[in-house]
């Protein structure tokens, strides 16, 4: 009798031990997994369009200041002797590693247009072809 009950209180606690039966575990498992990996693939899609958004903003405003500065010079030059304006926007212009495509001089007011073709990060694409605009002068108000 007592080794009836001793039986039967060690059955008791293995069942307590035992896991739950496979048909009643939740489907659940794995989901971590999936959404990890998920997450890395709009990391690795997410990050480089970012960099070359970034590295485009940047080519901008350095093609922007190039011009900026060229445009400064040519007006200098035009006020100091107006012949060598669009020659002296030029020479700023190269020494910035950009090319002069537009150069005008309307009374007292030099206009500039810089281009610069750059090949993007990672080979995405092979050219990027970016302008900037640049008017420095004297402009006339109306009485």
């Amino acid at each position: 009798m007592i080794l009836n009950k001793i039986n039967s209180l060690h059955q008791s606690r293995q069942r307590k031990r035992c896991p739950t039966p496979r048909h009643e575990r939740s489907n659940d498992q794995g989901a971590v997994t999936v959404l990890a990996i998920s997450m890395a693939i709009c990391a690795l899609v997410f990050i480089p369009v970012v960099c070359v958004m970034t590295w485009a903003i940047v080519a901008k405003h350095k093609l922007q200041g190039a011009a900026d500065l060229a445009a400064i010079a040519g007006a200098h030059t035009l006020y100091v002797e107006s012949a060598f304006a669009c020659d002296s926007a030029e020479a700023v212009a190269q020494a910035n590693g950009v090319a002069l495509s537009v150069c005008h001089i309307a009374g007292d007011t030099v206009e500039v247009e810089t281009t610069s073709v750059s090949h993007l990060p990672w080979r995405i694409a092979d050219v990027l072809s970016i302008s900037a605009r640049a008017r420095v002068g004297i402009d006339e108000l109306d009485p």
